[in-house]
C-alpha cells in the first residue's frame, strides 16, 4: 500500500505516523514504498525522505502474490539506502538483502502470524511482533529467535479519533470497519443483526471497507453473498474511508463497533477496535488470541465465543446488552479510551527507539 496512506489499512498509517514522529525527534528517516498513482518517485515530506518503486495489487492467489513479491523485492533491494537500522514490512526483502553491512541492524516488523519464513531470516537482528500471539508463533517455529523477538504493537494517532461531543451518537447503529473478507466473520454479524433487528426495529448495521481482492477483500461474489444474507434488513455496505477524519466520524456516530473475526491465525493485533475506543464507541470482538493483548471482557469491551455453535446468538446478546444499557455502554467507552491511549504513536515510538538504541549498542555503533 502507498505512503502516505491514501489506501490500505492501519499498517501503512502506523508506519507513516512513526516515520514522521521519528523525524520530528531529530532522526534521519527514509521510507521505501511502492509507486502509486500520481505520487512522485522521490520526495521529502514532513521531514521524511520517501522513495517509491514498483509494487503490485494483491490478488486472490497467495502463491502468485509471493512470486511477485520476490520479483518486486529483487529490484527494490537496490534502492534501500545505507542506514543504522533498517526495518522491513515485507516477506521477501529480508531474504533478498542478505547480511548487507551498510543497512545496519536488520529489523523485521511482523504483523501476521508467521508461516515458517524465519528459517530464511537467520541474519535478522530483531523481530518486532504486533502481539504476544504472533511472538509466540515465531518462537515456536524458530526457537533460536527467542532472544531476538519483542512485542511492539501497531500505533495510531489517538487524538485524530477523539469524538467531538457535538456529534450525536446513534445508539442503535452497529459498525464494522475493515476488509470485507470471509475471515472477518461478517456472516455471523449479519445473522446476529437479524436477531437484534427483530427486537429493536430502529437498529441498523453499517459494513464499511474494501471488498475488492486488490485491497484484500473477498471479491464481488462474496459481497453479493453478504447482500443476499442481509436481504430485507437495514444494512449498508459502504466503501472504505481512507481519510482519517471521515473514518473517525463513522466511529463517532456508531453506538457499537463489532469485529467478529474468525481468522485464528490471520490477525495480529487489530487496530480498528482501538480506533473505535478512542472515539468513545463501545466494542465487541470475538475470542481470538490476537485480541488478548488489550481485550478485557466486560471492562473495556465485550468478548463473545465465535467458536460456539450459537455464535450468532452470543454476538447478538453482547450487542443487545450495550444497546439496552447506557451505563454499560458508558463504562466500556470510558475504559476503552484509557486502553486506546496506550497505543498512541508517542508511546509506541518510544518503545521502538529503545529497541533500536539497544541494537546499536550491541553492535558497537554508538
Amino acid at each position: 500500500m502507498p505512503i502516505p496512506a491514501v489506501a490500505g489499512g492501519s499498517l501503512p498509517r502506523t508506519w507513516w505516523g512513526l516515520a514522521r514522529l521519528f523525524s520530528r525527534q531529530g532522526h534521519e528517516v527514509t521510507v521505501v514504498a511502492r509507486a502509486w498513482a500520481d505520487q512522485p518517485e522521490q520526495e521529502i515530506r514532513d521531514g521524511v525522505q520517501v522513495l517509491r518503486q514498483g509494487g503490485f495489487d494483491q490478488s486472490r492467489f497467495i502463491y502468485w502474490d509471493l512470486l511477485r513479491d520476490f520479483y518486486d523485492g529483487w529490484f527494490t533491494r537496490r534502492r534501500i539506502p545505507s542506514a543504522e537500522v533498517t526495518v522491513f514490512n515485507d516477506l521477501a526483502l529480508p531474504m533478498l538483502v542478505g547480511n548487507r553491512r551498510e543497512l545496519g541492524a536488520l529489523v523485521v516488523s511482523l504483523n501476521r502470524y508467521p508461516k515458517g519464513q524465519f528459517r530464511f531470516y537467520r541474519h535478522v537482528d530483531l523481530v518486532t511482533c504486533g502481539s504476544r500471539f504472533v511472538a509466540d508463533g515465531v518462537t515456536s517455529q524458530a526457537p533460536d529467535f527467542e532472544d531476538r523477538v519483542a512485542v511492539v504493537p501497531s500505533a495510531f494517532e489517538v487524538d485524530d479519533f477523539r469524538a467531538s461531543p457535538d456529534i450525536p451518537r446513534q445508539r442503535q447503529r452497529i459498525l464494522f470497519a475493515g476488509r470485507v473478507h470471509p475471515e472477518k466473520g461478517l456472516e455471523t454479524l449479519i445473522t446476529a443483526f437479524r436477531k437484534i433487528h427483530r427486537q429493536r426495529p430502529e437498529s441498523s448495521l453499517a459494513i464499511l471497507g474494501p471488498w475488492e481482492p486488490r485491497q484484500g477483500g473477498g471479491g464481488e461474489s462474496y459481497l453479493s453473498g453478504l447482500r443476499g444474507l442481509a436481504r430485507d434488513l437495514p444494512v449498508e455496505f459502504l466503501p472504505p474511508r481512507f481519510d482519517i477524519s471521515e473514518l473517525a466520524l463513522a466511529y463517532a456516530e456508531a453506538g457499537v463497533f463489532c469485529l467478529p473475526s474468525i481468522a485464528e491465525q490471520g490477525e495480529c493485533l487489530p487496530v480498528a477496535p482501538l480506533e473505535a475506543m478512542a472515539a468513545g464507541c463501545p466494542v465487541v470482538v470475538s475470542n481470538l488470541s490476537c485480541f488478548r493483548d488489550y481485550a478485557e471482557d466486560r471492562r473495556n469491551m465485550l468478548v463473545f465465543d465465535h467458536r460456539a455453535g450459537d455464535a450468532d446468538t452470543r454476538l447478538a446478546a453482547c450487542i443487545g446488552d450495550i444497546m439496552d444499557s447506557p451505563d454499560l455502554a458508558g463504562a466500556l467507552a470510558s475504559a476503552g479510551l484509557e486502553t486506546a491511549e496506550r497505543y498512541s504513536l508517542e508511546n509506541i515510538s518510544a518503545v521502538y527507539l529503545d529497541h533500536f538504541e539497544r541494537l546499536l549498542e550491541s553492535r558497537g555503533s554508538i
